[in-house]
């Protein structure tokens, strides 16, 4: 059995957003639409077709059953998305997620899908990016594309489809996707739709990685009393895989990706690092004081059902949460700030907390 190629990456290396519907016209439409395309892309495609000894012919290809674990209407529509060239197939089709919040009394569901097609010689193809040949000598554009549509009550319909997913979570795939096709069409929901997904990721993200401070954080049940009485609870997945290092420096760790540097630290410094912390290292586990909540670390709530984007640029995110402080109402104001890499976006502003 042949083994699988992928290409490297390089500097030059460019993600292709245009789902699989652009890989249909790139591939079938080889030698038509010259002016239309740019020199380098048409290269490649002509260098794949004669490389690889030639693509059949642009013919209708049916792959009649469902063999994914996925309702049927999702796989019609995913089959949609198969070139029209003989003995292309989906090879992929997965469900990724389902996001709720973005439009009314429906969710958006994601899958994840991969389509195959045949080349007469494998071994000759040039490759790119994070295209590959598989062992049955079907050439793929990226690991996975992803395919979105609006559930409404089990009635599917067509959203989006974008790819291929090269690296990533899949939220903010389908957040650019739906940005990218609203913009382009002028669709105020499905661009308002792709910034709430775009917010809701990265709070669950903040949500997460203070889950020690706000009493929300995965417990493995096991319990362990001090001497002063203290019940800690023990934190699940940290363990210590280092002698020289704190197991408590991996929540550090965490809070980097979260925050700017000063304010993750400053957030260690105030409720961990101090003689009365919320997190101790025992036996290379990490444990919370279980009275965490109660002596009022923590008394802010938001409802996330209010959430609401603001202010949205290509730098910028600023969205809102009607909650508590300290069991009066509040308006809590949230900021995340992508100018320094635009691929890691930071919290600048996080309830109280703030750089």
């Amino acid at each position: 059995m042949k083994e699988r190629r992928i290409a490297p990456r390089t500097p030059f290396t460019t993600e292709f957003r245009g789902g699989t519907r652009a890989v249909q016209e790139r591939l079938c439409n080889l030698f038509t639409g010259v002016k239309r395309r740019g020199t380098p892309l048409v290269a490649l495609t002509l260098a794949l077709a004669l490389l690889a000894g030639g693509l059949v012919a642009c013919t209708s290809s049916v792959q009649a059953a469902n063999t994914f674990d996925v309702p049927d209407p999702v796989f019609e529509l995913a089959r949609d998305l198969i070139p029209d060239i003989s003995g292309a197939k989906l090879t992929h089709l997965a469900w990724a997620g389902s996001y709720s919040g973005l439009f009314e009394n429906a969710t958006v569901d994601a899958f994840s899908y991969d389509v195959g097609v045949p080349v007469e010689d494998p071994d000759g193809v040039p490759l790119v990016g994070g295209q590959y040949v598989d062992e049955d000598g079907l050439f793929h554009e990226g690991p996975y594309s992803l395919l979105a549509v609006l559930n409404r009550e089990g009635n599917f319909t067509f959203l989006a489809d974008a790819g291929p997913w090269i690296d990533g979570p899949a939220p903010l795939l389908l957040s650019d996707a739906l940005r990218t096709i609203g913009e382009s069409r002028g669709d105020e929901a499905l661009t308002a739709a792709g910034e709430m997904l775009f917010a809701q990721y990265h709070l669950d993200l903040a949500d997460e990685a203070l889950g020690w401070l706000t009493g929300a954080a995965p417990c493995t049940g096991d319990t362990y009393t001090d001497g002063a009485g203290v019940v800690w609870l023990q934190l699940a997945g940290y363990e210590k895989w280092h002698p020289d290092l704190r197991v408590d420096d991996q929540v550090l760790s965490q809070l980097y990706f979260i925050f700017p540097r000063e304010l993750a630290v400053r957030i260690m410094q105030q409720y961990v690092y101090t003689p009365d912390g919320l997190l101790l290292e025992r036996d290379g586990r990490l444990w919370m004081r279980q009275d965490a909540i109660q002596r009022s670390y923590w008394p802010y709530t938001a409802d996330r059902d209010t959430l609401a984007v603001v202010e949205f640029t290509s730098t910028r995110c600023v969205f809102t949460m009607e909650g508590t402080d300290h069991d009066e109402p509040a308006t809590w104001v949230f900021t995340l700030d992508g100018k320094e890499s635009n691929i890691v976006w930071l919290f600048t502003q996080y309830y109280t907390l703030s750089s």
